[in-house]
């Protein structure tokens, strides 16, 4: 819990996904925990997660109805267009990377997969990760409410010009 707490707290002054880098380090220093390939597959199981719960808001955000008006209704696509093609770059270039180095990484793939053994069981999965990204969730979106209100920006559903 320490070392997630203090990545939560790097994440506050560091940029991008340097706070994970600090979760790494302060797990590997604990005599119990695997190795650093097991620990970026929680990770990147945790990223996936991230993944689908934005997909998830985007689509109800759409589906309600919701959006902006004026010069901001390209912000939606653009980092979305951007994800789709890092995405794609970095799909490509892993799987060259695995076709090159085949030999050389399949031990380095096994632990970094054993990451992501919590999803063999349903039930660990809901109440071990499930349940504490939904409370993240939630904090996530409380502050934001927060910030906003606290400038006395609207924080409801857009308003469609007639």
């Amino acid at each position: 819990l320490r070392a997630f707490v203090a990545a939560i707290g790097a994440g506050a002054v560091l940029p991008g996904k340097l706070p994970d880098v600090v979760r790494v380090a302060l797990l590997r220093r604990h005599p119990a925990a695997p190795g650093i390939a097991a620990i970026s597959g929680t990770i990147a199981l945790e990223a996936v997660i991230e993944v689908f719960f934005g997909l998830a808001v985007l689509v109800s955000w759409m589906a309600l109805g919701a959006g902006v008006s004026g010069t901001m209704a390209h912000i939606p696509t653009v980092p979305g267009a951007f994800a789709i093609g890092a995405g794609a770059a970095i799909g490509a270039a892993t799987i060259g990377a695995g076709v090159f180095l085949r030999g050389r990484i399949a031990g380095a793939v096994h632990r970094f997969l054993s990451g992501f053994a919590v999803v063999r069981s349903p039930r660990d999965l809901v109440v071990g990760v499930l349940g504490w990204k939904v409370v993240a969730w939630a904090l996530r979106f409380a502050s934001v409410w927060a910030f906003l209100a606290a400038f006395g920006i609207p924080a409801g559903r857009a308003r469609r010009r007639r």
